[in-house]
């Protein structure tokens, strides 16, 4: 198994945005928007494929996210000579743009999404297209339809391909998440997402950009039962220093 960080643009963020309550709501901090490529034997696995890119950023959230023709989510698939066309799982830890932005683009995969994340978005959808909330940053969910394959996960676990296990968390910076739990040598690897933007949510330091805030420092606790149970090293959904680090690496597993 070989893991690959796939670099997809940036997102201009706030201190206060990135960081939770007492951060600057002026400074801006150029943060991470990524995704995770893992080739295995006999599959080819995606977590989350980045901002709508393609036809257009949307234009909710054109102003906060940009991105290098190097950084287009096919340039990066082709890095390792794959198209969308080859990913056979698409994980979508949750349905905010930044995360699930291109998932129209996966028309052969089947996409695995928390079962009451999937049921929020498709309000959203229904909402947005209803015009209740033109300004919001919703429009790649317009291209959620039949042509996708959608896997709702309602078990709590559920082993995705040997070594890989989804784990659903409840409501919190959105109506549901998943987070990916890799396995096997050389450790244990929880991809987080926005479960926690960066290792200094892990102190619980009260957010912003949270569907259920309460729910949200739940779910930071639960993230870390996660990581007693599976020691390891933890991937943040928005961690600048750790993006950096890791973003021309490859794991093998």
């Amino acid at each position: 198994m070989k893991i690959h960080p796939l670099a997809l643009g940036t997102l201009h963020m706030t201190e206060e945005m990135l960081y939770g309550q007492g951060g600057s709501p002026d400074k801006v901090i150029d943060a991470p928007t990524w995704a995770v490529l893992i080739e295995t034997e006999n599959a080819l696995v995606l977590v989350d494929c980045g901002c709508q890119q393609q036809p257009q950023v949307d234009p909710a959230a054109e102003h906060i996210y940009s991105f290098r023709p190097e950084e287009l989510l096919t340039a990066q698939l082709a890095r390792f000579g794959h198209t969308p066309e080859d990913v056979t799982h698409l994980v979508l830890t949750h349905s905010h743009v930044d995360h699930a932005g291109n998932t129209f683009l996966f028309k052969k995969a089947g996409i695995y999404i928390d079962a009451a994340e999937y049921a929020g978005a498709l309000q959203d959808k229904a909402a947005y297209l209803a015009g209740q909330r033109p300004g919001a940053p919703l429009q790649h969910l317009t291209r959620w339809d039949d042509s996708l394959h959608f896997r709702p996960v309602e078990a709590p676990r559920t082993q995705l391909l040997p070594g890989i296990t989804l784990v659903r968390f409840p409501r919190g910076h959105a109506y549901g998440f998943l987070a990916v739990v890799i396995s096997g040598k050389p450790g244990n690897l929880i991809l987080a997402s926005d479960l926690a933007y960066t290792p200094d949510a892990m102190t619980k330091r009260p957010p912003t950009l949270v569907t259920d805030p309460a729910g949200y420092l739940r779910g930071i606790d639960l993230l870390r039962d996660l990581a007693e149970e599976f020691p390891g090293e933890i991937w943040y959904g928005h961690c600048p220093e750790q993006f950096a680090a890791i973003r021309d690496t490859t794991l093998e597993y």
